[in-house]
């Protein structure tokens, strides 16, 4: 029989990128947690278009087609979706850090309210946002600040209703990775996505730092397709299959300054970071789809001067050993923020 935290048995764990959907399932057993499913559908499989549309300055979700990919992903992989989280993009999420005074515990939330409208680039009564203190001095409270516009909130919301998904959650894909990769000390986690790198600095496991940069597997395609002449889809393939592995070829020259422009904005990150927190950054971990780009972590590794490695999510859970069969690490990649997601559902 197995142990039930907080009465929960399963969680799981939603990603809904621009171009697919991923879901983690987890179980909670007395050695831990477990590994119990996973799965991932491409938005090409249903449509000709995304999973997000552009609409009034931001990505909203195709609310119709992600309930027939998610409907479709639960019978395949018979993942109930049942205590679900739904793991946010960084691009739609607004993140600040402040301090206030030492306060008595029930003054905190009216004072980081109030602490938050100066930061915000929309009306507080638009947004849905969480907040934690992740640092203590003297006298202040140190405070980090996720807000989410509600229009956005409300898509997931609506998916949830139409899908009659009774228990569920949302957080931004920080946290969800936050929570995966995060270990005792200072470590720098890069996700690659197909509109930016969501560059986040965590300590101890909570989270401290966080920028998006305005660079993504898609400007890369874009560069490629205009260069050679081809079709998006073919830059995309080109891009997975030889990346920047050969210093010669006529592909790394096209690539190389913009993945130096993206190595030189995290840089600026990371001292920023350091100037502010005193402490150093002992490890960078890269995931997102775009991380497995043949010879993006050796360029990573020769440009940090610290130790870079491609992460794994499936090392926070326990995995069955017929998913180890049929797991390496370009695929497991794929599946960090569900799985930080599906996680989360524990902590309720």
């Amino acid at each position: 029989m197995d142990f039930l935290l907080f009465g929960k048995k399963r969680g799981v764990g939603i990603d809904i990128g621009t171009f697919s959907i991923k879901i983690v399932q987890v179980k909670q057993s007395r050695e831990g947690w477990v590994l119990e499913n996973f799965g991932a559908i491409p938005a090409t499989a249903l449509s000709k278009s995304g999973f997000r549309t552009f609409e009034r300055d931001t990505l909203l979700i195709s609310t119709e087609e992600v309930e027939k990919a998610l409907r479709v992903l639960s019978e395949e992989s018979g993942i109930k979706l049942e205590n679900v989280c739904f793991s946010l993009p960084d691009f739609v999420s607004f993140f600040s850090t402040f301090e206030i005074p030492k306060l008595k515990k029930e003054e905190i939330p009216l004072v980081v309210k109030t602490e938050a409208r100066k930061y915000l680039p929309i009306g507080i009564t638009e947004v849905d946002f969480i907040w934690k203190i992740v640092g203590v001095s003297d006298s202040n409270y140190k405070v980090i600040l996720i807000a989410l516009p509600k229009e956005v909130t409300h898509q997931y919301k609506l998916i949830a209703q139409n899908l009659k998904i009774k228990e569920f959650i949302f957080e931004p894909e920080m946290i969800s990775l936050s929570r995966v990769f995060g270990e005792e000390g200072v470590v720098a986690i890069l996700d690659f996505g197909a509109k930016s790198i969501c560059c986040s600095v965590v300590e101890n496991k909570n989270l401290k730092f966080n920028f998006s940069i305005d660079f993504g597997g898609n400007l890369l395609n874009d560069k490629i397709s205009k260069n050679f002449g081809i079709g998006i889809e073919d830059a995309e393939e080109i891009k997975k299959e030889y990346g920047i592995k050969d210093p010669q070829s006529p592909l790394t020259k096209i690539l190389l300054p913009y993945l130096e422009k993206a190595w030189q904005d995290c840089e600026k990150i990371f001292d920023e970071f350091q100037k502010k927190e005193k402490k150093d950054i002992k490890k960078i971990i890269l995931c997102g789809g775009g991380a497995v780009m043949p010879g993006l972590l050796e360029f990573f590794q020769k440009s940090f001067k610290i130790e870079v490695v491609i992460g794994n999510p499936f090392l926070k859970v326990l995995t069955p050993h017929h998913f180890l069969d049929k797991i390496d690490i370009e695929d497991a990649v794929l599946f960090s923020v569900a799985t930080g997601a599906a996680l989360k559902t524990f902590e309720k």
